[in-house]
């Protein structure tokens, strides 16, 4: 993997590995290193030997808040005291960002902090990053920063705080619990800093995960370099300010695949017309994790049907306009054996590839079925789908009533939780037609009855084919 990332704490090492794997990226190296710049120094020097220049490397972890901003905002410069200053690769193309200032001191106090955001403009400060940018710049590798603020401008971080930490960063709990009983007054503090920390710290995982997939897609579709885990592109129109995702084996495709789509995005287009144009983005599934038989088609042959479903519409009214086919979930299985792709993985490759490809401006949704709202808490984390995608739930009319019961009876969703899901339905009606009811009547020989939902293209495809027979 082409990627590292270094965390100088071992919480934040924690968050980090975590947040990787869930997003599908457990191959990339999390490597703690310690605090302080010549800890960073001395890590990053064995990383490069191991690496080389060509890897990209991230630091991570939290910081200092020096202005109010964002938990996890995004850097467009790091500086130092002495005139220095680096861009990460990361940094927003359209300016946004904040200044992260790297210094060789604790800024503790809220009158060191205004000071130094008055004097530099920075917004976050660390103690490692503008060695890490100067080191990785003179060695000619591309690096990244993500940093999340665990204390915040108004706050002052007691100096006992450095000494909790060992050298190699991790936590001296002992000496801890012994400052803490010498100065009670430290608790309220420190609770608020750990709370923080692990409300901040997690969001830094996912921001580091996104970083390394824009990167992977990035250098894949720059032919620098064919990873395993590289993006495939996803070409939307120039036009395209939304895209609606659209998940499903499509074993085979039909008349309601393709139509009741479309009916969202109309739907979708007249209540939030402010916003644009929207896509449709169809994602042919491998394996789903709460399925346990895979699809009958081979990949290749169900994508060919949903282009060639997609290209005639229904009854041969044409092409479906603004709607691709992108099969990136299957292009990871083919080159992967980490078992079945989750949700939450997908999304998190789409807004990397759309971020890496000057679209950051797409607003992902993702179209579900009034089943899968129901068990929406089964999947992988579901919150963080509804940050990156937030769903829109196709049901008929009399059904809006009992999915909110369902997601009430869940157990799994606050009351405000509940609200924004009432704002996600869609009614589309509803056509009586499933995959399985196709593959039975095809296994029988009743082409004539699977022909009534298919598009011609793909009626043709199949009897070509052989698919589905019995």
């Amino acid at each position: 993997m082409n990627i590292v990332v270094l965390c100088p704490m071992q919480i934040e090492h924690k968050a980090v590995s975590r947040e990787l794997r869930r997003a599908g990226l457990s191959r990339v190296p999390v490597v703690q290193t310690g605090i302080g710049r010549e800890a960073i120094l001395r890590a990053l020097a064995r990383e490069m030997e191991r690496h080389g220049s060509g890897a990209l490397y991230v630091l991570a972890g939290a910081c200092g808040g020096l202005a109010a901003t964002a938990d996890v905002p995004p850097v467009a410069r790091v500086i130092d005291e002495h005139g220095g200053v680096w861009r990460p690769c990361s940094a927003p193309d359209d300016g946004a960002g904040v200044t992260l200032i790297g210094v060789d001191r604790i800024v503790a106090t809220p009158a060191e902090k205004q000071s130094l955001a008055e004097r530099t403009g920075a917004a976050i400060v660390d103690m490692e990053t503008h060695a890490f940018a100067a080191e990785c710049e003179h060695r000619g590798a591309a690096w990244s920063v993500v940093r999340g603020v665990s204390d915040t401008p108004e706050e002052t971080l007691p100096p006992e705080v450095l000494g909790w930490v060992r050298p190699d960063g991790g936590t001296r709990a002992v000496r801890a619990a012994i400052d803490l009983a010498r100065r009670p007054s430290l608790v309220p503090h420190i609770v608020g800093v750990v709370r923080r920390a692990n409300r901040v710290l997690p969001k830094v995982g996912a921001q580091v995960a996104a970083v390394a997939l824009a990167w992977m897609a990035r250098t894949t579709s720059e032919g620098k370099v064919q990873e395993r885990g590289g993006i495939s592109p996803l070409p939307l129109g120039a036009d395209a300010t939304a895209a609606i995702f659209f998940g499903g084996t499509f074993d085979p495709p039909h008349v309601a695949h393709v139509e009741l789509p479309r009916r969202v995005r109309e739907w979708y287009e007249a209540h939030c017309g402010a916003q644009g144009t929207a896509w449709l983005v169809y994602v042919p599934a491998t394996r789903s994790p709460l399925k346990e038989e895979g699809p009958i088609a081979s990949d290749a042959d169900r994508v060919a049907m949903l282009r060639a479903a997609l290209s005639e519409g229904r009854e041969s009214g044409g092409p479906i306009e603004r709607a691709l086919v992108w099969t990136d979930e299957i292009d990871r299985a083919t080159s992967s054996t980490d078992g079945p792709s989750f949700t939450v993985e997908t999304m998190e490759r789409a807004r990397a590839w759309l971020d890496g490809h000057g679209r950051a401006g797409v607003r992902m949704r993702l179209l579900i079925g009034a089943d899968q709202a129901a068990q929406f808490h089964r999947w992988r984390s579901p919150r963080r789908i509804i940050e990156l995608a937030e769903p829109l739930v196709m049901v008929r009319d009399r059904d809006a009533a009992s999915i909110v019961e369902s997601l009430r009876a869940s157990g799994f969703w606050s009351a405000a939780e509940i609200d924004g899901w009432a704002g996600r339905i869609v009614p589309v009606g509803t056509i009586d037609v499933s995959a399985t009811a196709v593959r039975a009547a095809l296994e029988v020989g009743q082409q004539e009855v699977a022909a009534r939902v298919l598009a011609p293209g793909v009626a043709r495809y199949i009897a070509e084919r052989g698919l589905y027979a019995g």
